[in-house]
């Protein structure tokens, strides 16, 4: 079974196109973090995937209960963080054979710099990103650090960056594929907020055959 787990400001539809092509091979199961979709969260905001893990760690426990425990993981962008801490912490009997990551960062503190100082507003902005996720979403930006969670990732992992992804710096998609055990990285022809589910569908795809 693939586990897929979205991206912010999005919910399970987004992955329509793409369930249909991973349908004629595997089972899917998709499912809204918290506050997103159908889902309901006693927090005020997203955590770019801190608390987004626990929403993946129960969905996993679901399928634990009915049997299904061999499982590959695909994330997009915030969701690319809750597989990687599942990949690397997996829940007992689950098994995680393999992970696709689409446009994922490597650490999230470094992330904010590089947007704030592309607007110019890199020292003030800092710290006022700093007290809003603290305020708003109950948790510290350094807690959100896949670089340093992926290195304990045995399973394959495919980085799958955009092209034209102008949000996320190149040198943190490829951070993660260099301290991944067994990573591999590609790229697709999108950018960040928009790709061919075709192209992007088919490139995981194939990576699963071959993996899973």
């Amino acid at each position: 079974t693939i586990v897929m787990c979205h991206g912010i400001n999005l919910n399970k539809s987004f992955f329509l196109k793409i369930i249909n092509i991973f349908k004629e091979d595997y089972n899917v199961f998709v499912f809204d973090f918290g506050d997103y979709g159908n889902s309901e969260s006693p927090y005020k905001s997203a955590s770019i995937g801190y608390r987004e893990t626990n929403d993946l760690y129960g969905a996993l426990d679901y399928l634990a209960e009915r049997g299904i425990t061999e499982i590959a993981l695909y994330g997009l962008s915030m969701g690319c963080f809750p597989c990687i801490n599942a990949a690397a912490n997996p829940p007992p009997n689950i098994n995680i054979r393999t992970v696709v990551l689409v446009n994922p960062f490597a650490d999230l503190s470094r992330l904010v710099n590089d947007v704030l100082k592309r607007a110019l507003v890199a020292q003030p902005g800092r710290w006022a990103a700093e007290k809003i996720m603290e305020y708003i979403g109950e948790y510290k930006m350094e807690k959100v650090s896949p670089e340093k969670v992926i290195a304990n990732v045995r399973c394959p992992v495919l980085v799958l960056r955009g092209k034209d992804d102008w949000f996320i710096p190149e040198r943190q998609a490829k951070q993660l594929y260099e301290n991944a055990p067994k990573g591999a990285f590609q790229y697709h022809s999108g950018g960040h907020f928009h790709g061919d589910d075709n192209e992007i569908g088919n490139k995981a795809h194939s990576f699963f055959q071959k993996h899973f």
